[in-house]
C-alpha cells in the first residue's frame, strides 16, 4: 500500500512529518490558503497524482 499524506495548515506534528521522510514522501500543503478550505480539493489531487506516480515506479 502506497503511504500519501495529506496536511492541512494547523496539522504539522513532528512524528507525521518524520514518517514522511522515512517512507520517502512528500508533505502537501498549498501555497496560500484557499478560498474554501472545505472544498478545495488542489492538495487532496497532489497526493493522488503522487500515489498514482509511486504505483507506476513500482514503489508502493
Amino acid at each position: 500500500m502506497t503511504k500519501v499524506y495529506l496536511a492541512g495548515p494547523d496539522v504539522f506534528l513532528p512524528d507525521a512529518i518524520h514518517a514522511l521522510d522515512r517512507y520517502g514522501c512528500a508533505l502537501v500543503a498549498p501555497k496560500a490558503r484557499p478560498d474554501d478550505i472545505w472544498h478545495d480539493l488542489t492538495a487532496f489531487e497532489t497526493c493522488v497524482r503522487f500515489a498514482a506516480e509511486r504505483l507506476r515506479a513500482g514503489r508502493a
